[in-house]
């Protein structure tokens, strides 16, 4: 067993584990003074009368999903190479030590009903503050303001949705990834020795 590369690997490993955790930390707070900033704008709008926010309140939305779309393939992106080292890291050791993202993560995370449910509020929350803000539109200013509006607004979310439709896709292709660099080094190492 060459030390020095499980060494690597290991810091590697423990770097990863810090970037994933940071980037969770900053994510968790920018998404939340973003949902805070939207939610006081929308209410101002309403209590004041100040239909042009209704304009940002609707795109704001859809920024906090691209937002959130990005961190979430970041992570999985990072967890794909964190369990790949994992798996290296335990075949040189020959034991099952660190299996957070080979087995515990997925069985906690993915699928499970806490994270379905927070993800059907966060949807049906933005559509109804969305559908609130078109209204206000559609009530306050000429039918052309409200028309462009509403097709901005569809044109930037069909984009996002293609965006964020499927963040797991990203999993797969970073996991394909790991495996074709894995099975190259492997046959380069085999080749040098």
């Amino acid at each position: 067993m060459d030390t020095n590369q499980l060494e690597v690997e290991k810091m590697e490993y423990l770097r990863l584990c810090n970037d994933i955790s940071s980037i969770e930390s900053k994510y968790e707070k920018i998404f939340t003074i973003g949902i805070t900033i939207v939610s006081i704008m929308f209410i101002y709008g309403m209590k004041e009368r100040v239909y042009e926010v209704f304009f940002i309140v609707p795109l704001s939305l859809i920024l906090l999903i691209i937002y959130h779309a990005a961190m979430v393939i970041s992570i999985i992106v990072m967890a794909s190479y964190k369990e790949h080292l994992e798996k290296r890291i335990n075949l040189k050791i020959k034991d099952d030590i660190l299996v957070w993202e080979s087995a515990l993560v997925k069985k906690l995370i993915v699928g499970s009903a806490p994270y379905i449910i927070i993800q059907t509020v966060l949807i049906i929350l933005g559509l109804v503050i969305s559908a609130l803000s078109f209204i206000q539109i559609y009530k306050h200013f000429p039918l052309f303001v409200f028309i462009v509006s509403l097709s901005i607004f569809f044109i930037i979310a069909l984009i996002a949705l293609l965006v964020v439709a499927n963040p797991y896709r990203y999993f797969k292709k970073a996991h394909e990834a790991i495996q074709k660099y894995t099975t190259k080094s492997e046959k380069g190492q085999t080749v040098k020795q």
